[in-house]
């Protein structure tokens, strides 16, 4: 006869999905952080001239697909990384 040790197997799913958790929340941080390095580029490279008739304080939502198309390539990159991390998050 053999004993299984359901205790053992849940502590371990529990640990798993803990350890999960944890990884989706750094997973929304650096998603968060590369759309806000993204736009930072653009603001100081291609979009230099139209953010310097931006007021201070403005708020601003971006399209990831037309900050993309702002045609600097580590925007495009960063942009990217952010698309792949918010298809993590969406599952």
């Amino acid at each position: 006869m053999r004993i299984i040790d359901f205790q053992q197997a849940r502590t371990a799913y529990q640990r798993y999905d803990k350890t999960v958790q944890d990884a989706l929340q750094i997973a929304a941080v650096a998603q968060e952080r590369l759309v806000t390095a993204a736009i930072n580029v653009a603001t100081s490279g291609p979009w230099r001239e139209w953010d310097a008739t931006i007021a201070d304080g403005t708020e601003m939502q971006f399209d990831p697909d037309s900050l993309a198309a702002c045609g600097d390539p580590v925007v495009v990159q960063l942009v990217l990384a952010a698309d792949a991390l918010d298809e993590l998050l969406e599952d």
